[in-house]
């Protein structure tokens, strides 16, 4: 009987050891012990720790606040710095009236990188952004504006009116993006009837032909970059004229002409007449020739010296030289010989009393 039991105690012993051992392994285990890696510790990001406060801030140093971008222009630069976010990776993003409008960059890590405003972009107010990718409440806000590049007409002025001849001066300023070369045309009723010149930078002179129509007209320079970008001004053009000042219908504000003597006439012009004829007129006939063709003068004034071979009253009249153009006309009255003394009397009385005397 005792056989039997060392025997079975001594086939238990082994099960009876394994089960004492992992019962200590449970009891007497220790908690590993958790090493903490060295270095700095940045929070999860926000979407996974949205009740985390925001970490560090970006600036931006580039463009200033409130600065003018101009539509079809070059690369806008923009700049910014980052202090104490999780990363330098950000995005760059144009808005307006919290609406995004424009994807800029995305995971810029440079600090840097630019834009260029498209030609079709509206004018107005706007706003850069730089966000963080970690973390989308760390934000940079730049407001700037977004503008239109303007061509000016500064000369000449609006509906101001130029006389065939003249050399039409043309002056403009320009705000854009950057240098433009312009050209310059003359329009009317919506066609162009002349280029006056390509590539000028500021400034064009024009010499309207003598040929040219008298109406009204329209100057156009346009940017050669831009055809968007035009400025505008309406002119007239008017022929060619000549204002006879001296003899006049009033002699005590000017000269007397006498038969026989000397006498200069005087006259101004507008525009470029050409040559002169000048006749001497009874009613409408030309009784007399002055000069077949004489300059027009020059800086707007002219004269002719002259001696009256008959007398009483006429008018004289300048006619182009060139085309046959009536330019003015003037009426006077020559004294001495059989017409008489003149004194200084306006000349339609003195024609009225010699008609009255003739009619005694």
């Amino acid at each position: 009987m005792k056989i039997r039991r060392r025997k079975l105690v001594h086939m238990l012993m082994p099960v009876l050891l394994v089960f004492l051992f992992s019962l200590s392994c449970i009891v007497y285990a220790a908690t590993p012990v958790l090493q903490q890696k060295k270095g700095p510790v940045f929070p999860l990001n926000s979407s996974l720790q949205p009740n985390a406060p925001p970490q560090g801030t970006i600036t931006i140093t580039t463009p200033p606040s409130g600065a003018a971008w101009y539509t079809g222009g070059a690369n806008q630069p923009i700049q910014w710095t980052c202090n104490g976010t999780h990363s330098n990776l950000v995005d760059v993003s144009l808005w307006q009236n919290n609406t995004q409008v424009a994807a800029i960059s995305t995971g810029v890590g440079s600090g840097r990188t630019a834009y260029t405003v498209p030609s079709a972009m509206a004018a107005g107010s706007y706003e850069l952004r730089v966000t963080s990718e970690d973390d989308s409440r760390v934000v940079a806000r730049q407001p700037i504006q977004i503008m239109l590049p303007t061509v000016t007409i500064t000369s000449p002025q609006s509906g101001a009116d130029y006389y065939t001849g003249d050399h039409l001066p043309i002056t403009w300023t320009y705000n854009g993006p950057k240098a433009s070369l312009f050209t310059i045309g003359l329009w009317q009723q919506g066609h162009s009837t002349s280029n006056i010149i390509q590539g000028a930078s500021n400034r064009a002179t024009f010499p309207i032909p003598i040929s040219f129509a008298e109406g009204a007209y329209e100057i156009r320079v346009t940017s050669q970059d831009n055809p968007q970008v035009e400025g505008r001004q309406p002119i007239k053009i008017l022929p060619s004229s000549v204002t006879i000042t001296d003899p006049c219908v009033a002699p005590n504000n000017c000269g007397i002409p006498y038969l026989g003597e000397s006498y200069t006439i005087l006259w101004r012009y507008k525009g470029d007449p050409g040559p002169l004829k000048l006749v001497l007129l009874d009613g409408s006939s030309i009784v007399q020739t002055i000069s077949t063709s004489t300059s027009c003068g020059a800086n707007g004034s002219g004269s002719f010296a002259w001696r009256p071979s008959i007398c009483g009253a006429f008018a004289i009249q300048a006619i182009s030289a060139t085309d046959g153009t009536k330019k003015g006309i003037q009426p006077t009255y020559i004294c001495g010989g059989d017409c008489g003394e003149c004194k200084k009397e306006p000349m339609l009385e003195k024609k009225n009393k010699k008609k009255n005397k003739t009619a005694d």
